[in-house]
């Protein structure tokens, strides 16, 4: 048996006998390092402490999506609302389907009532994409009724997009002002379950089915919707829109819709008691 030392190395033969087997790493001056079980440790906390920075980059980034996506509504929304005060009516939804480059791409449609904002029309500076690069959907109210009253006036019509002669004001017959509109608005108001331009009222209702049951909804003058960057359905369904947003239809979850791990679209809506307010006074 080896019993030479060599303590300049700080190594000695015996060290080497197997009934002394020792896991413990040691550096060149005989100092004790780490043993695997503590390095197999540091790698962990070190991978929990890695994850652990890489959930609050993407919650801060989730935060930052969301509220780019509540100004960028609140953009539009403002625009509408400019708009209709000048034009006696709100604009078209544009096509969804179009892209840029697209003849008609940004520009309103009015053989729709569902779509995107016409972000053209409504000379907005920015695109009418959200930050996950997903139209910003628009939906307006449309109920039409061409009914003439005994003055000649569509005096019954609710088509918020459509510049029509409904009350004759000042002596003006025939000629179209905001008052038109605000009668549109006034006969929006008292219509019941059309479910137009219509938001949840249901608690919770990103996770229910509502706006096509008796009482579980409520019209709007208009509704923008802008997805989450995130798949937050539960189960995943492919679609960024979540809960009853995802439907495609014109009815969408409340705007007070918490936002929680199954639900994160920004949902702005203007109802005709408010646009009445700012306008028809």
């Amino acid at each position: 048996m080896i019993r030479r030392h060599h303590s300049e190395r700080g190594v000695t033969a015996s060290s080497f006998d197997s009934g002394t087997a020792d896991r413990t790493v040691h550096n060149s001056h005989g100092e004790s390092g780490v043993s695997l079980i503590e390095l197999t440790v540091i790698l962990a906390i070190i991978g929990l402490v890695s994850s652990a920075g890489i959930n609050v980059m993407v919650g801060i980034k989730d935060t930052a999506n969301k509220a780019r996506n509540a100004q960028l509504i609140a953009d539009a929304q403002s625009a509408l609302i400019t708009f209709s005060s000048t034009n006696y009516r709100l604009p078209c939804p544009a096509n969804p389907d179009l892209i840029p480059g697209n003849a008609g791409y940004g520009l309103e449609d009015c053989t729709r009532d569902a779509g995107m904002i016409p972000h053209v029309t409504l000379v907005l500076d920015q695109a009418a994409l959200d930050t996950s690069m997903q139209p910003i959907r628009y939906v307006v109210y449309r109920v039409a009724d061409t009914t003439l009253d005994g003055d000649g006036n569509q005096s019954l019509d609710g088509d918020l997009a459509t510049a029509v002669n409904r009350v004759d004001n000042l002596g003006e017959d025939g000629l179209i002002n905001i008052w038109d509109f605000c009668l549109a608005l006034e006969n929006g108001n008292t219509a019941f379950g059309t479910g137009e331009a219509s938001i949840s009222t249901l608690p919770l209702s990103g996770s229910g089915n509502g706006c096509r049951e008796a009482g579980s909804f409520a019209n709007q003058a208009f509704v923008l919707a802008s997805s989450g960057n995130r798949d937050s359905s539960r189960p995943a369904d492919g679609n960024l829109f979540d809960g009853i947003n995802a439907a495609g239809n014109t009815c969408f979850s409340s705007p007070d819709q918490p936002w929680d791990t199954s639900y994160d679209d920004v949902i702005a809506a203007s109802s005709f008691t408010t646009l009445l307010g700012m306008l028809c006074q």
